[in-house]
């Protein structure tokens, strides 16, 4: 996490604000069992239906308080994913620490489910808060954006007092200036007469003396750093009013790669994974009983014979072959596609 916080300090300029799980929330949630689980009833069919899956693989010793650190693994499965994933629990106060060293400071965070409690617009369901008040929100600023440094500068930069050049003190000096030989003096000449005497004048009064020019206090500003543009995001085939949910790989725009029409990118990925692991069975599933990409994507969840490795040195070119035959084979999608320019273009 030093990593990533130095990597927030080199690219961020003014606020970094998201959202993570909360440590202490799933701490509590899997305390004294070693799994939860997410999900509802289906319904039409009443099955039970699971979103999502908790498995904690740490040592618990007794209180959040006592063991609270970086490198707690918990295993989580979500809808989203295709097989469980290894993460770990944040503890959200030493984020705040390692943040406040990159020079951050916690401006605003607030919980899920005070977020909810704070608002009449969304009902959820049990399944749903327990889920979702797992969450937290954050917004850091770098200090340099809260503090601003006051400098007193002065008008003018005053010389150093020079020095004045000595006098030696004939009147007080007990000895004397220092002997050395001089010429013989000149004759005197005749004395002059004295000058006649003057009247008194009165003196100018003295000019008062300049004051010292006054400090001025100036505040040293950060320069504003012009807004980056928006990236594009998109999440599922949930439609949008920019039609981002085109980008997505489950989005409904059907595909043929070798002769073989797939529902959508998705099926095609799924259905690729099937093939490469041997498992027949899923793959013709995929193909003629999953209905929509989610399904597919929970079928090819369940792959025999799956092994992590070998799929992630396939899956790219697996990936890139069924993209790019979605924008080829829809030149609608390729147009848009194309009009985005340089932005980019992520799924969150």
């Amino acid at each position: 996490f030093k990593a990533f916080a130095q990597n927030v300090k080199d690219t961020c300029n003014g606020t970094f604000f998201g959202t993570c799980s909360d440590g202490k929330e799933i701490y509590s949630l899997l305390f004294g069992r070693d799994t939860h689980s997410f999900g509802m009833k289906h319904s039409k069919t009443g099955t039970y239906v699971e979103a999502g899956k908790y498995t904690k693989e740490y040592t618990e010793s007794g209180t959040w308080e006592q063991d609270a650190k970086f490198g707690m693994p918990v295993k989580v499965l979500l809808e989203s994913f295709e097989q469980a994933q290894t993460e770990y629990l944040v503890p959200f106060e030493k984020v705040v620490e390692l943040m406040e060293a990159a020079g951050f400071e916690l401006a605003e965070t607030e919980l899920f489910r005070d977020i909810h409690d704070n608002q009449n617009k969304t009902s959820l369901n049990e399944q749903q808060k327990t889920f979702s008040f797992l969450n937290r929100s954050f917004v850091f600023r770098r200090r340099a954006d809260i503090e601003e440094e006051e400098v007193v500068m002065p008008t003018d930069v005053e010389k150093e007092d020079e020095m004045p050049p000595l006098e030696w003190d004939y009147q007080n000096a007990p000895e004397g200036p220092p002997k050395k030989e001089e010429p013989a003096p000149a004759p005197e000449p005749p004395p002059a007469p004295p000058p006649a005497p003057e009247a008194p004048k009165e003196e100018p009064a003295p000019a008062p003396a300049p004051e010292p020019p006054k400090p001025v206090k100036r505040k040293l500003k950060k320069a504003p750093v012009a807004p980056e543009e928006m990236p594009i995001l998109f999440f599922g085939p949930t439609p949008k009013e920019d039609n981002s949910q085109n980008y997505s790989n489950q989005s409904a725009h059907p595909i043929t790669v070798d002769d073989v029409q797939y529902k959508t990118v998705e099926h095609f990925i799924q259905a690729q994974k099937a093939k490469l692991f041997g498992d027949e069975k899923t793959y013709t599933d995929i193909l003629k009983k999953a209905k929509t990409a989610s399904s597919a994507k929970k079928m090819g969840g369940k792959i025999e014979g799956f092994v992590t490795e070998v799929w992630e040195s396939k899956q790219d070119e697996i990936y890139e072959k069924g993209v790019r035959a979605k924008f080829v084979q829809h030149p609608s999608l390729r147009k848009q596609l194309t009009d985005t320019g340089e932005k980019m273009i992520g799924e969150a």
